[in-house]
């Protein structure tokens, strides 16, 4: 297998893991009364992973990190301040094309999601952090 064939196949199984954790992460954050409006909304600015309605009145922007294990950083500490101010500048855009600055506060929420040993098995544990950055 060459390196270009290696690259992709990693980078696939990269994405295919992102896509399912990002759809556990909704799915709880739906169950807790959000409603879905994008899914990895992208522009020029930046990527935002969910965006999700909470009320009548709130647009949350929501960033979700997965890791296998804690060994460099837990997945809330992996949000870094120049990843925030990439959303941040996504989310201002998204709120000016879509009109909503004037109908709707905007809030920036993280779903951490990282595997604990119990027993013989890993299972995920999931912390949604409101209000985590501003």
């Amino acid at each position: 297998m060459g390196i270009l064939q290696w690259w992709r196949s990693v980078r696939s199984r990269r994405l295919s893991t992102g896509d399912f954790w990002e759809y556990q992460a909704e799915q709880y954050l739906i169950q807790h009364g959000l409603k879905t409006l994008y899914r990895n909304y992208r522009c020029p600015a930046g990527e935002i992973d969910l965006v999700m309605r909470s009320g009548k009145e709130v647009i949350v922007f929501v960033e979700v990190r997965y890791r296998k294990h804690a060994q460099w950083a837990n997945a809330l500490e992996s949000v870094s301040v120049v990843k925030q101010k990439r959303i941040i500048k996504a989310a201002k855009q998204l709120m000016t094309q879509k009109k909503w600055h004037n109908r709707y506060h905007a809030r920036f929420d993280v779903v951490a999601i990282q595997l604990e040993q119990e027993g013989d098995q890993k299972s995920p544990h999931i912390d949604w952090i409101e209000h985590a950055f501003y």
